[in-house]
Order: C-alpha cells, then structure tokens, then sequence
C-alpha cells in the first residue's frame, strides 16, 4: 500500500514538472485600429472688393463688353491687361509713364468703348512700351476767305489726329446768349439735321462756333473738299468749352448737278460759301449721308467716314441727332461728314 502511495505521489510529481515546462498559449489580439485624423478646415475670409471698383465694374458693364475691370483694379481690353494702370479706392484711374512719372485722372478725363478700349485723356498707350503724353500733331490755321492756302492730309481725319488738335481750339458758348433749340430734321429728300427753325431763335443767340481754322483736303486726286471744323454746345454743358462738340465739316466747291465729282468748279463758288460761313452761318446743316442733296452725286471723303465706321453706326449717329442729341456727333472723331452751305440768316 505504501509502495503505490508513493508510486502515485512521483507520478503526480513529474506530470506536475512536465506541466511547469509546457508554455501556455498566448492570446493573438487582432491590431489596434489606426486612428484618421481629419484636419480642421483652413477658413478663408471673403476678400472685400472696393465699393469704388464695384460702381466702376457696373459702369463698364454698361457701356463695353471688350473691356473687364478685376476686383484688384486691373483694367483688360479684349483680354490683355494694360499694364501701367490701376483703377484705385480713391475712385481715380492711375498711369504710371513709361518714366516712371504717376498720374491720377478721375473717370471724366477717360473714354471707354469697344472700338477703341480704354483711352485717357492727353495720353497715349504702346503695348510694348506703355503710357507716354500724347503729342498733338500741329496744323497751320487759315482764316476763312484764305482757306485754300493751308491743306490737311486726309488719313489725319481717321487716325484722329485732327481731332486732337481741334479740340485745342475750345470757345465757351456765353451764357444767355447760346441757341438750344432742339435738333430735328427736315422732312423729305434731303432730310437736312439742324436746330428746329419752327421755334423762333433768340435775338443774339449763337448756334454753332465756325472755327478760323479752315482748309482744303485733296481727296481723291485732284478733288478739293473744303474743311469746315466746328463746335456745338453740349445741350447739358453748354458753358463748359471742355463739353463742346467738335466736328469736322465738307463743304462741296464744284457744281453738284454735273455728273461727274469734281466737275464746274467757279470762283464765285467759293466766294460765296466763304460770305456765307463768314458773316451768314446761324446754323450749319447736316447732310444725313455722303450724296449731295438731290443729285445722288457721291462725295468721296464723306463716302470714306460711312466705310470706316459702317453704315449702322453712322444711321445710328443721324437718327440720334434727327432725335434730339447732337452729342452723338462726337462718335464720329472728327471724321468728316457733308455740309450743306447756304445763308442760314434767319434760321
């Protein structure tokens, strides 16, 4: 009995020490899951556009699709920044010249239009080079009877040379003593544009400044076109002589009813248009064409200024005058359009 007491107490013995060497399994834990951090989001404040650039934005929106204003002031015609100018919070458009010199000019001294872009008053843009002072090109001035003795080139009409230098000319209108009846034009053929004659004119009052600055502009070859530059009151402005209305007017020098231009050219022509435009000219009528009058006889330089503009916007241009507004003729740029002389006495 002993001995099988003592045999299960070794047997309990080894199976115990067999037990103490045998590792116990450990438990495999699946991965901790990784954590994503989401960044807080990056707050970006609302820039503030100036309420000046706003309002101009608007205005450009109005009056020309060609030209895009940025909210940092930037100024794009047809989609090319112009470098050198800066429209600012100030309400003020800034050039810097190509000598470095700044110049500030309010919205007043700069025009704005599709055909033409951004274009400040007195100055001058170079793609390659940018804002310079413009330079008016200089004309010699002859009185009216003495007209043929000074002569213009005719492409100056369309590059708008000659407009810069007749604006030069400026003459105030004198208050109380300026004619601002209403334009009209006459009914029939000739459709004539000028201030409405039904309304009797105040004693004393002007219609129109004749410019002492007439010549002659060959066009084609060998045919003279007598160069009549005048200026209107701006109805709105009519004692400002920065608001006159400047335009360049032809007055024919050969007989209309021949057939061909440029044909039955008389001394006693020229005279009389030179007493007319002189001491007779209360109003000067407008040929809303480039045809004298009842003769279907085209004039050639005028006939250039329909092409140049297009017929469009030079029937806009009259139907605008024929309705009341004369500033329309400043689209024109001095180009040139037909006169018709007579004595306007009692217009």
């Amino acid at each position: 009995m002993k001995i099988q007491i003592a045999f299960f107490v070794v047997t309990l013995f080894i199976l115990t020490a067999c037990a103490a060497q045998i590792p116990a399994p450990s438990a495999t834990l699946p991965p901790a899951p990784t954590a994503t951090l989401t960044p807080a989001p990056t707050f970006t404040p609302t820039p503030t556009i100036s309420p000046a650039i706003t309002d101009m934005q608007e205005q450009i929106a109005g009056t020309a699709q060609n030209l895009t204003l940025n909210t940092e002031g930037k100024l794009e015609y047809k989609g090319v920044t112009y470098d050198g100018l800066n429209y600012g919070e100030d309400g003020n458009w800034h050039l810097t010249l190509v000598d470095g010199t700044e110049v500030t000019l309010a919205p007043d001294q700069v025009s704005m239009d599709d055909e033409n872009g951004f274009s400040p008053n007195g100055y001058t843009y170079d793609a390659a080079k940018g804002w310079s002072v413009e330079v008016i090109k200089d004309y010699p001035i002859c009185s009216i009877p003495e007209f043929q003795k000074c002569e213009f080139p005719e492409a100056d009409f369309f590059d708008g040379s000659f407009q810069k230098w007749h604006e030069t000319m400026a003459r105030p209108f004198i208050e109380g003593q300026v004619d601002l009846r209403p334009w009209t034009q006459e009914p029939g053929s000739r459709g004539l544009l000028f201030q409405d004659i039904t309304i009797k004119r105040a004693r004393g009052a002007v219609s129109v400044w004749v410019d002492p600055a007439e010549g002659i502009t060959v066009y084609p070859e060998k045919i003279e076109n007598r160069i009549i530059p005048f200026q209107l009151p701006d109805p709105s402005h009519p004692y400002d002589p920065e608001m006159n209305i400047f335009v360049t007017g032809v007055g024919y020098l050969y007989n209309p009813y021949k057939d061909s231009i440029g044909v039955g050219r008389q001394g006693g022509i020229v005279i009389q248009q030179s007493d007319w435009l002189e001491n007779k000219t209360n109003q000067l009528l407008i040929v809303p064409g480039f045809t004298y009058p009842n003769t279907g006889l085209e004039i050639p330089l005028v006939k250039k200024t329909w092409e140049t503009l297009g017929a469009e916007k030079m029937q806009s241009i009259m139907d605008r005058v024929a309705a009341g507004d004369p500033t329309a003729l400043r689209e024109l740029n001095g180009m040139p359009i037909l006169l018709l002389v007579v004595d306007t006495t009692d217009w």
